[in-house]
C-alpha cells in the first residue's frame, strides 16, 4: 500500500521558503548596492545639471530674438516719422512749400497721413511761430487741421475740421 503523505501545514509553505534559502549579507553585497546607488545619483545629479544648462542656453537664445524682433519691428513701424520730417524739412528748405502756402500745405500733410496710417497727426512749423497740425481724430476718418500764424500784432489761432478722406477724394 501506498503511504501516504503528510500535507504541510499552510504556515509552514511559507516559512519552508525562508528555511532554504538564506539571506547573507555580506561586504560584496554592500559594496554592490552603495556602488549602484552612488551611480544612479551620479547619473541623476549629470543629466540634471545638463537639461538646466540647456534650458537656461534655449531660453536666453529665446529672449534674445524676441528682442531682437521686438526691435526690428519697432524700427520699422517708426520708420516713416523719420522719412517724412526729413523729407518735410528738405521741401520747407528748398522753398517748394511754405507755411504761408495754407491749402498746398495741408494737401501734403493730409496726402502723408493716408499715406502712413500709423502717424496720427503731421507737424510742421518754422522760426516765426507759424504752426500747422493736421491730425487724424480716433476713428480715422476725419482730419483736424489746428493752424497757428502769427502776425507782427496779434496771435491768430485757427481750428478747421475737414472732411473723411472719402469725401477729401471725391472733393479732389
Amino acid at each position: 500500500m501506498h503511504k501516504r503523505s503528510k500535507k504541510p501545514k499552510e504556515s509552514e509553505c511559507h516559512y519552508s521558503f525562508l528555511k532554504n534559502h538564506t539571506l547573507r549579507v555580506d561586504f560584496i553585497t554592500i559594496a554592490f548596492v552603495s556602488l549602484l546607488i552612488i551611480t544612479v545619483l551620479f547619473v541623476l545629479w549629470h543629466s540634471y545639471r545638463n537639461i538646466s544648462n540647456a534650458v537656461l542656453e534655449l531660453s536666453g537664445d529665446l529672449i534674445n530674438q524676441v528682442s531682437e524682433t521686438v526691435i526690428e519691428k519697432t524700427t520699422n513701424y517708426l520708420m516713416p516719422a523719420s522719412l517724412m520730417s526729413e523729407m518735410s524739412s528738405r521741401i520747407v528748405e528748398e522753398g517748394a512749400l511754405s507755411l504761408t502756402d495754407n491749402e498746398r500745405l495741408e494737401i501734403y500733410a493730409i496726402e502723408v497721413l493716408k499715406t502712413y496710417p500709423q502717424l496720427a497727426m503731421f507737424n510742421i512749423g518754422d522760426e516765426q511761430g507759424n504752426f500747422l497740425m493736421p491730425k487724424k481724430l480716433p476713428d480715422g476718418t476725419i482730419f483736424r487741421m489746428e493752424t497757428v500764424r502769427r502776425l507782427p500784432i496779434t496771435l491768430i489761432n485757427k481750428r478747421l475740421y475737414r472732411c473723411s478722406i472719402k469725401q477729401y477724394n471725391n472733393i479732389k
